[in-house]
C-alpha cells in the first residue's frame, strides 16, 4: 500500500469525519439566514449591504438550467480605481462557458443602463430554468417537469374551482380580479407556446415570453393566497406552490429592474465597466479513497479519542449496526463523484491570489449546504448569506489546495478547526440523540430595497411601507441601508421608508413575492386589515418578523430587527418577543387631541420613498409614534410585554 503524503493524510481524516457525521445525521443544522456584519470596509465603494443584494441577484441568475447538481457561486471585485467591477463564477460541476457568455451580455448591456436590453439578456441567459419553472410544453424533459401541468394553466384551472368562495366583499373581488388577471396570464402564455411551436422567428417567441414575465412581476400574488385559501378542498401543497412559482418567476424582471437602479445610480462608478471571470476546477484525485480510509469503529474511537469523549453515550446495537452498514456502504461507493464546492472553489482562488481585491460576500444559487457554511465561517474572511443545514459527504477539499505554499500557511490552521468542529458536533450527536431535522428547501428568494429613492424599483416596485427600525446605522450619509449588526441597541432613532397612495398596488407585489416565497423557519410576515377606531396586536418572535397592517388609506410595516433592548434583556431567551400594536383613531387629525402621549409625523410632508430620522420613534420609547395622512392618524407602539394586559384588555 503506497504511503499517503500530507495533504492526503488531511483529505483521509476529512472525508471520515464528514461520512460518519452524515452517517449519524445527514440535516446537523436548520435553514437560517446569517448576520452579515460590517459596514463599507476600508477602501470599499460597495456598503456590504449592496454588495450582498447585488451578489445576491447576480447568484440567482447564475442558475441558468433546471440541473439540481449543478450550484453556482459568484463572489465581487472592486477594481482598485473604482471605475469597474469582476463578477467572479464558480461551478461545482465544470463547464461555465454558457454561463460566462450570458453574463458577459448582460455585463454590456448593464454598463448602458437599458432596462428593456438588460432584461432580454436575462432571458436569454436563464432561458432553460425559466421555460422549467413554467412548465413549459418546450421544456428540456426532467423529473421536474415530465408529465406534470403548465404552471398557467394549472393556476388559472385553480383559481375558478368551484370551492373557491366568500361571503366577504372585498375578498369576492379579490377573487374576480385574481381570475381575471390569470385568465389573461394563460391567453398570453398560450400565445407564446403556439410561436414556440412554430416556424416564425425566435425572437418573436421570446418577445411573448418577456411579456409574459413581466405579467406574473405584476400579478397580485398575495391575493392569490388569500383567495386559494377560501377553498377548503383544494389542496395545501397546491396553496403553497402557485404562489411560490408566481414569485420566483416575478423575481427576474425585479432583478433586471434592481440591476439597473445600481447601474444608474450617480453613487457608484463600479459599473462604469463590468467584467465576467470564471475560474476552473481545481483538478481532484481521490482514487486513494476507498483503499486508505479507516471503517466505522477505528474513526469513531478516533474521534472520541480526540474529543476526550470515552465515556460517550452508546446507542442500541440496531442503530449502531445500520450507521456501520451506513457507513461502510457510503466509503466503498466508487460511483458517486467527490466535490468541490463552488463557493470553496472561490475561498481557494481568492487565498491563491492575494493581490486580487477579495469579496467580502460569496453567495451561491442555492443556500450553502452545512459544510460549506461552516467552513466560512472559521475561515472569516468572507460571507455567506444563508445556509440550508443539510450536508453533503461527497464534500471535499483538493490536496492541491492543501499543499499549497502560497495558502497552506493560513487554510492549515483552518482545516484543523473544522475537523474538530466537525468531531464535537458527532460527539455531540452521540450524546444527545433527537429527531433529525427534515430535509430542507435549499432555494431562496429574497428582495432588497431600491438602490435610491428615485429608483425603476421605486416606481415599479417600491415597498409602499412604513419601515421602521431601531438601528441608527441603517440610514447613512449616502442614504444606503445597512444590514442591522449584531451589537444594535434600540436607540432613539427610528428610520421611515413612505410611499404614497399611488404605489400602494405595486408595492404589494414586492411584499407579496417576498412573503410568497419565505420558508416556514425564516422570518414571516403577519398580514392584519385595521378599520377605523380599532387596533390590533401582534406578537413577534423572531428577528425580521414583521406585521403588515392593512387600511383602507395606507398600509404599514413594521418589522423587529434589533436584538436587545437594555442589558438586562437577554436576546438568548427562548421566550424573547416583542409585542407591536397598531391603533387607527377613530377621530380625524384635526379634531384628535394631542396630550403629548404620542409625536406626530405628517406623511404627506415626506416624498415618496423618501426615509426619514425620527426621534423617539415608536422604539419602545413612552411615547407612541402617530402617523399621520389627510386627517388620519395611526399609532405604532412596540413593547416587550402583551400592551392588552396593561391596558386591561
Amino acid at each position: 500500500m503506497a504511503k499517503l503524503s500530507s495533504g492526503q493524510k488531511i483529505q483521509k481524516r476529512l472525508v471520515e469525519n464528514i461520512t460518519l457525521l452524515w452517517t449519524l445525521c445527514e440535516t446537523p443544522d436548520q435553514p437560517k439566514e446569517n448576520e452579515i456584519r460590517g459596514g463599507y470596509g476600508e477602501g470599499r465603494q460597495l456598503p456590504l449591504v449592496r454588495e450582498r443584494q447585488l451578489v445576491d441577484s447576480v447568484a440567482f441568475l447564475s442558475a441558468s438550467t433546471d440541473n439540481i447538481l449543478e450550484v453556482m457561486a459568484v463572489g465581487i471585485e472592486e477594481d482598485l480605481d473604482k471605475t469597474g467591477m469582476t463578477i467572479r463564477l464558480a461551478s461545482n460541476t465544470g463547464d461555465l462557458s454558457h454561463v460566462t457568455q450570458g453574463f458577459n451580455g448582460i455585463a454590456r448591456t448593464l454598463e448602458q443602463a437599458s432596462l428593456r436590453d438588460i432584461f432580454r439578456q436575462i432571458v436569454m441567459l436563464d432561458e432553460p430554468r425559466i421555460l422549467s419553472r413554467l412548465r413549459s410544453s418546450h421544456a428540456a424533459r426532467t423529473r421536474k417537469t415530465a408529465g406534470k401541468p403548465g404552471l398557467l394553466p394549472s393556476l388559472r384551472r385553480t383559481v375558478y374551482d368551484e370551492s373557491i368562495h366568500s361571503r366577504d366583499e372585498p375578498t369576492r373581488a379579490r377573487i374576480t380580479s385574481i381570475r381575471s388577471s390569470a385568465t389573461q396570464l394563460f391567453q398570453r402564455f398560450s400565445d407564446f407556446e403556439a410561436a414556440r411551436g412554430s416556424d416564425s422567428a425566435l425572437s418573436v417567441s421570446r418577445d411573448v415570453l418577456i411579456d409574459v414575465l413581466i405579467r406574473i412581476y405584476e400579478f397580485d400574488v398575495r391575493g392569490l393566497q388569500t383567495v386559494l385559501e377560501t377553498s377548503p378542498v383544494i389542496e395545501p401543497s397546491l396553496k403553497t406552490y402557485l404562489p411560490r412559482a408566481m414569485s420566483k418567476l416575478g423575481r427576474y424582471y425585479y432583478v433586471a429592474c434592481d440591476l439597473i437602479d445600481a447601474a444608474r445610480s450617480s453613487k457608484y462608478t463600479l459599473f462604469r465597466h463590468v467584467s465576467v471571470r470564471a475560474i476552473e476546477k481545481p483538478p481532484l484525485d481521490t482514487a486513494f479513497i476507498a483503499s486508505h480510509s479507516a471503517g466505522f469503529d477505528q474513526t469513531l474511537q478516533r474521534v472520541t479519542r480526540s474529543s476526550h469523549q470515552h465515556g460517550h453515550k452508546t446507542h442500541d446495537s440496531a442503530s449502531v449496526s445500520a450507521a456501520r452498514m451506513k457507513f461502510q456502504s457510503r466509503m466503498s461507493n466508487c460511483a458517486t463523484p467527490w466535490k468541490i464546492h463552488a463557493e470553496i472553489q472561490l475561498l481557494l482562488f481568492y487565498e491563491q491570489q492575494p493581490h486580487i481585491c477579495r469579496p467580502r460576500i460569496i453567495s451561491s444559487s442555492k443556500s450553502a449546504c452545512y459544510l460549506c457554511d461552516l467552513f466560512l465561517r472559521l475561515h472569516g474572511e468572507f460571507q455567506t448569506p444563508r445556509t440550508h443545514g443539510r450536508l453533503y459527504d461527497r464534500w471535499i477539499l483538493p490536496e492541491r489546495a492543501i499543499n499549497d505554499p502560497s495558502a497552506n500557511g493560513r487554510l492549515l490552521p483552518v482545516i484543523d478547526r473544522f475537523n474538530a468542529a466537525l468531531e464535537a458536533k458527532i460527539v455531540h450527536l452521540l450524546n444527545h440523540r433527537r429527531r433529525p431535522f427534515p430535509h430542507p428547501d435549499e432555494s431562496v428568494l429574497l428582495l432588497r430595497e431600491p438602490w435610491s429613492s428615485n429608483s425603476t424599483l421605486s416606481r415599479a416596485c417600491n415597498q409602499g411601507s412604513i419601515h421602521e427600525t431601531t438601528d441608527p446605522a441603517c440610514t447613512g450619509s449616502s442614504g444606503d441601508h445597512a444590514e442591522p449588526s449584531s451589537n444594535t441597541s434600540p436607540g432613539s432613532l427610528a428610520t421611515l421608508t413612505v410611499s404614497t397612495e399611488r404605489d400602494r398596488a405595486d408595492a404589494q407585489q414586492c411584499l407579496d413575492g417576498m412573503q410568497a416565497d419565505m420558508p416556514p423557519s425564516r422570518p414571516i410576515a403577519i398580514f392584519r386589515r385595521l378599520s377605523r377606531g380599532d387596533s390590533t396586536c401582534c406578537k413577534l418572535t423572531n428577528r425580521h418578523d414583521s406585521l403588515i397592517v392593512q387600511t383602507d388609506t395606507a398600509r404599514i410595516h413594521v418589522s423587529w430587527d434589533f436584538h436587545s433592548v437594555d442589558t438586562a434583556y437577554d436576546p438568548f431567551a427562548t421566550d424573547r418577543a416583542c409585542w407591536v400594536q397598531v391603533k387607527w383613531l377613530a377621530c380625524d387629525g384635526q379634531t384628535a387631541h394631542n396630550d403629548g402621549s404620542f409625536d406626530c409625523i405628517d406623511i404627506n410632508s415626506l416624498a415618496c420613498s423618501h426615509d426619514r430620522i425620527v426621534e423617539g420613534g415608536a422604539a419602545l420609547s413612552s411615547k407612541e409614534l402617530a402617523l399621520q395622512r389627510e386627517g388620519h392618524i395611526i399609532l405604532v407602539k412596540y413593547a416587550f410585554e402583551d400592551p392588552r394586559k396593561r391596558d386591561g384588555a
